[in-house]
């Protein structure tokens, strides 16, 4: 039933194979709906917080998340000067989608690799909150800001927004993609370019397709 929105990276090197790609953000929404739901009542059925409390700790996630995109859009998937095993892992298949936009495959973030930064991050949530139960509550409002992300990111590129916040959002990643890859990392929201001095500095008005990216390096 899936198994058109599956692309499996035969690719030599173990990275490759590891990071398979899907197609539509169907796959991460049910995988990172599901581990939200799992965190919350975790946090719940251990510490049993507040809804008040609760609804606050998904707020702030959904809100870490926003930067969260724009740190590893801007100073992880923009490395071109990176070696193996993080080329493959992240770089590769970032400037892989800014060459060939059209290709689905390369829109949505490999599952494995998110997967591995959500440990990351909760480690770090935990660090800093010093309650596993919070952090959990924190990660769940994260994956439902990524969940967000991957839809917009599709419809970014595969739905024709004009008009409104979305069709604003399209034109703002657009405008990275075919105008200044150095501008306009932030997809669901423009928070902080402006707050890091990345926003557009052309106004967002049509303009011919022209994709730019620089080569890669060793």
């Amino acid at each position: 039933m899936f198994g058109k929105y599956f692309k499996i990276h035969t690719g030599e090197h173990w990275a490759k194979k590891l990071a398979f790609r899907v197609s539509h953000p169907v796959i991460p929404t049910l995988i990172f709906l599901s581990l939200a739901t799992t965190f919350i009542c975790l946090a719940q059925a251990h510490f049993h917080f507040s809804l008040a409390l609760l609804v606050t700790g998904l707020a702030i996630g959904i809100f870490l998340w926003t930067f969260i995109e724009y740190i590893m859009h801007r100073f992880v998937f923009h490395l071109t000067k990176v070696k193996e095993p993080w080329r493959s892992l992240f770089s590769e298949l970032h400037i892989a989608h800014h060459r060939d936009t059209e290709d689905p495959g390369l829109i949505i973030a490999p599952p494995v690799v998110t997967l591995v930064d959500s440990v990351f991050i909760f480690l770090i949530l935990w660090g800093v909150t010093w309650n596993w139960g919070f952090a959990l509550v924190l990660l769940a409002g994260i994956d439902l800001g990524y969940i967000f992300y991957e839809w917009a990111h599709f419809g970014a590129h595969e739905f024709n927004w004009k008009r409104g916040p979305l069709g604003y959002m399209r034109r703002h990643h657009l405008y990275h993609h075919f105008k200044k890859p150095s501008e306009a990392f932030g997809v669901t929201v423009p928070l902080w370019d402006i707050f890091f001095g990345t926003h557009q500095s052309r106004e967002l008005k049509p303009q011919p397709m022209v994709n730019k990216f620089p080569t890669p390096h060793a």
